[in-house]
């Protein structure tokens, strides 16, 4: 129901036999398909895709997506959540009406690859209308510990792998929940990471690097 354009894919994305569920620190959950993790929750809330899914299987979550302009990316793959601008500058697009508390798949402006998935925090509307403040909170962007792990069912193990602390454990080095406390030196230290990592995607794009792994299209 979050995703009605996976319904005619579904049985190639989750073959029946394959399925396989994780259980994390934090409360996550993620379901895997042939070990490879293809979606994650948050205690009881909504099914987020992964990176991996969302790029290989892009036109599923087309009205799920929001995008920001160029100048938010580095702080995204920093860590941190996205603001209101970051949406309505004339480089963002808010394409489709998504309630709070749903999925958000970001894009960014001149970018073929999503660079995150989020909850909403503001509705379309109000964003343009406040413009201003946190409207998405930033759950999972290229390059965090989701993103590099392993597919091997031994790496998502309870209190194991990737999933260390609070949040993702990924090299941006920043979780979301963790980036709302952060100290002045800490936030340059997140952006520093976010213009490393914003060079990454921006090799990674030119190579065609970001749709590897099990049931690519």
């Amino acid at each position: 129901e979050q995703y009605p354009l996976i319904e005619d894919v579904i049985d190639d994305i989750l073959p029946k036999k394959d399925i396989s569920m994780a259980k994390c620190q934090n409360h996550v959950n993620i379901l895997c398909a042939a070990q490879e993790p293809l979606f994650f929750q948050q205690r009881d809330g909504p099914w987020y895709p992964t990176l991996r899914l969302v790029h290989r299987r892009k036109s599923c979550f087309a009205t799920s997506t929001w995008q920001t302009d160029a100048g938010a990316i580095r702080f995204v793959l920093g860590g941190a959540n996205i603001m209101c601008p970051g949406f309505t500058s004339e480089d963002g697009a808010l394409d489709h009406d998504l309630p709070k508390g749903s999925p958000v798949v970001i894009g960014a402006h001149g970018k073929k690859h999503a660079m995150a998935v989020g909850q909403v925090l503001m509705g379309r509307d109000d964003v343009r209308e406040v413009n201003k403040g946190h409207c998405v909170e930033n759950l999972h962007f290229l390059g965090d510990g989701l993103w590099q792990a392993e597919t091997s069912q031994a790496a998502l193990e309870v209190g194991g792998g990737p999933w260390e602390g609070d949040g993702w454990a990924g090299s941006c080095a920043v979780s979301p929940a963790a980036a709302k406390l952060l100290a002045a030196d800490a936030r340059e230290a997140a952006e520093r990471a976010g213009r490393r990592q914003l060079s990454w995607y921006e090799a990674e794009e030119a190579a065609g690097s970001l749709t590897g792994g099990v049931g690519c299209q």
